[in-house]
């Protein structure tokens, strides 16, 4: 388990620990702490912290009772350190424990090496350049002296090659890095390891004004990755966790293209960047067999096992010469199950730039983004061309101009302030490609990073005056590859689902999980809406204690398309327990009322069709770089849905009740799901003033920030922009 760990055969390192576990189940000490902490590790390197966590609690566990000053214990405190770290909480303490104890052996002791590399990778993480190099020095000393040419001498090498970036010492940095890939490139090619060494390098090849290397290098590493990706494992979601653990070693290898002037090349890495994570959970979630996926993965270990073989100086020449032609022909043969793999999972494999154009009719284009940590790169495909500008503007500013704008919005702020925000957002992000944008119709878009968060349809084009919504139909979309006919089939079954009362605990739950009630009110706006729907041909209506978690399960299979109406809440510390509220019903497990992100994405299977979230916030949640907010709109797309109606922030009961009442009724004259809430977005902001007693109408969600001050006029794009229509492939 531990080899296939290191050489990232996560799938297979699973089995095998997981098999030790259950055999070392009776011990309950030190030998099953070591087990669990490489249980622990696995999924680190999945970027499931959630679990990884709750692992490495166990293990402290074991150790406060069997050893608490051990080295086993000093480890899982660095694992449990780094972790908290990526978590945004705090890892001093555990760092303060773990160096404690790594301080009393002696400093000849062979145990020191691996801490002193880790603790610098944190320094080195923090900015303390000058710190981490001493402490990579002291590590990297103490690894060669005990464990010459192993990984573990190979992160430190690492690690001293950005240290010494940092400080200007390119030369030393370029002689550690290569050692560093030396020993990687031998003992765990086609790992995410090798691939950040790679990146490393690509960094270090840019400061030499090595640019085509560097080039090179970015791109290599994150094909490598793409491969590592297929072979990760675990739950649905685990390549979308992986993939944005090296979002930063993909958006290099664009930024690199377009530097490069290579704008298909760039968009091309673009596309086989972008929520390719989501994208497969989604089609995995159809794939009910998985043979080319398992053939795929034995064929890299056959692979890997040959290639160490062919390195193997211990072996007679012909043996490795042997080695080498199996490990050059199972690669070859994996080039036919990878060209099957795009025909049965296409997220896997990406497509050709003509591919893409193909899938675009006239008048539509797609609209692509690349955050990066200094530019934002921008791509505007249609029909017939490509075209790509850079935007000068840092992630952090990035981020913080679209909170700012956001909060404007959010607080129904003055005409003028928002309208000034938004109309640098309309010329920075639209400008450069003003004359195409006339030609067009539709913008399907596919926002990076604090993109996500940003409400498109009220970006304001100052010459002319008017919103983006006025001059275009706007689709979210994860990339081209997303693009799908839209229903516009009338009198569709639709599930209608509200929930107008304040929400209430369940009796077998009563003071297991207050939390997400807490502080909750009526939505009475809600009951008019679902009536409303229920008027409707062909829909079925479950309202208040008719809609019970257990009787929603129960009744989707039988929709087209499904309509929510109820309070959706963010669990911050756990984000996957993120839940849409509904009526409690037994209390006990699928029917306790909460439906959780967890248990939409791995037991509801949606038909395709539409899915309708009138609720706070639905299109918001934790951030997977690269991949996107796993959000309740992402969560029905991987169950199902081929299209989700979401929104950005809290919004208003009487105002949304309104809103989607329009969106339905040009939903029955036959418009497809994008044009009819465009429609009813245009007639929102265009209409009288709400009632005075709708400034104190409740929001649906916690919306604890949503001012409600005063009367309104609905035109005020808080009212409207908060929801978009994404398409899930």
């Amino acid at each position: 388990g531990w080899i296939q760990l290191q050489l990232g055969e996560l799938s297979a390192a699973e089995v095998e620990l997981r098999q030790a576990v259950a055999l070392l189940d009776y011990d309950g000490g030190i030998h099953l702490a070591v087990v669990l902490g490489m249980l622990a590790d696995l999924e680190i390197r999945r970027g499931n912290d959630e679990q990884a966590l709750a692992v490495l609690d166990q293990i402290g566990t074991i150790h406060e009772g069997v050893n608490p000053a051990s080295m086993d214990h000093a480890i899982a405190l660095i694992q449990r350190a780094t972790l908290l770290e990526r978590m945004g909480r705090d890892p001093e303490p555990a760092w303060q424990r773990a160096m404690g104890i790594v301080g009393q052996l002696p400093a000849d002791s062979a145990l020191r090496g691996e801490p002193l590399v880790e603790r610098a990778h944190a320094d080195l993480r923090a900015g303390r350049a000058e710190a981490a190099l001493a402490g990579f020095e002291a590590g990297i000393a103490s690894l060669q002296q005990h464990s010459p040419d192993s990984l573990a001498l190979a992160r430190g090498l690492q690690g001293e090659a950005l240290a010494r970036l940092q400080l200007g010492q390119l030369e030393a940095a370029q002689g550690a890095i290569q050692k560093a890939l030396a020993i990687q490139e031998r003992d765990v090619p086609q790992s995410a390891t090798l691939a950040e060494s790679l990146h490393a390098s690509a960094r270090i090849a840019s400061a030499r004004g090595k640019l085509d290397i560097a080039r090179a290098q970015s791109c290599q590493a994150s094909e490598i990755l793409d491969r590592a990706s297929l072979r990760v494992g675990g739950d649905s979601l685990a390549q979308a966790r992986f993939r944005s653990l090296y979002a930063t070693i993909y958006r290099d290898c664009v930024q690199a293209q377009a530097d490069a002037q290579q704008p298909e090349l760039a968009f091309d890495a673009l596309e086989r960047f972008r929520a390719r994570g989501f994208r497969a959970a989604l089609e995995a979630s159809r794939f009910q067999s998985r043979p080319t996926l398992e053939a795929i993965a034995l064929s890299h270990d056959l692979e890997e096992q040959a290639t160490i073989r062919a390195n193997d100086a211990a072996l007679p020449v012909e043996l490795r010469s042997e080695a080498r032609r199996q490990a050059a022909r199972i690669s070859a043969e994996r080039a036919a199950l990878l060209a099957r793999l795009s025909e049965e999972l296409p997220a896997a494999v990406a497509n050709d730039l003509a591919s893409y154009r193909s899938q675009l009719p006239p008048g539509e284009a797609l609209l692509s983004f690349a955050a990066g940590d200094r530019h934002l790169l921008a791509f505007l495909l249609t029909h017939d061309d490509l075209h790509m500008a850079s935007v000068d503007i840092e992630s952090t500013a990035l981020r913080l101009e679209v909170d700012g704008l956001r909060q404007l919005l959010i607080a129904r702020g003055a005409e003028s302030e928002w309208q000034a925000r938004a109309g640098q957002f309309h010329e920075r992000l639209l400008g450069p490609f003003a004359a195409e944008l006339e030609a067009l119709h539709t913008l399907r878009i596919a926002p990076d990073g604090p993109l996500h968060h940003l409400p498109f349809a009220a970006l304001w084009d100052a010459k002319r005056q008017r919103d983006l919504l006025a001059t275009h139909q706007l689709i979210m979309a994860d990339g081209i590859a997303t693009a799908t006919a839209q229903d516009t089939t009338p009198n569709r079954r639709l599930l209608a689902i509200g929930i107008s009362q304040a929400p209430e605990l369940p009796a077998a739950a009563a003071t297991a999980e207050p939390g997400l009630r807490r502080g909750l009110s009526a939505l009475p706006a809600v009951k008019a809406e679902i009536e409303a729907l229920a008027a409707r041909t062909g829909t079925r209506r479950l309202l208040d204690e008719e809609a019970t978690e257990a009787t929603v399960r129960a009744a989707l299979s039988a929709a087209d398309d499904v309509h929510f109406a109820v309070h959706a809440v963010l669990d911050p510390a756990h984000d996957m327990e993120s839940a849409l509220l509904l009526h409690p019903g037994t209390g006990m497990p699928r029917d306790d009322g909460l439906l959780t992100l967890r248990e939409i994405i791995a037991e509801l299977r949606i038909p395709p069709g539409l899915v309708v979230l009138s609720a706070c916030e639905t299109a918001q949640g934790r951030n997977l770089d690269g991949e996107g907010p796993l959000s309740f709109a992402r969560a029905f797309g991987i169950a199902g849905a081929t299209t989700t109606v979401a929104s950005l922030w809290p919004v208003n009961d009487r105002a949304t009740a309104q809103l989607m009442t329009r969106f339905y009724q040009f939903r029955d004259q036959g418009q497809a799901p994008a044009a009819a809430l465009r429609q009813a977005m245009l007639l929102q902001a265009g209409a009288a003033s709400l009632p005075e007693s709708a400034a104190s109408d409740p929001l649906r969600g916690v919306g604890a920030l949503a001012p409600r001050t005063r009367p309104d006029s609905q035109h005020h794009p808080y009212y409207w922009a908060s929801f978009q229509i994404w398409q899930a492939r």
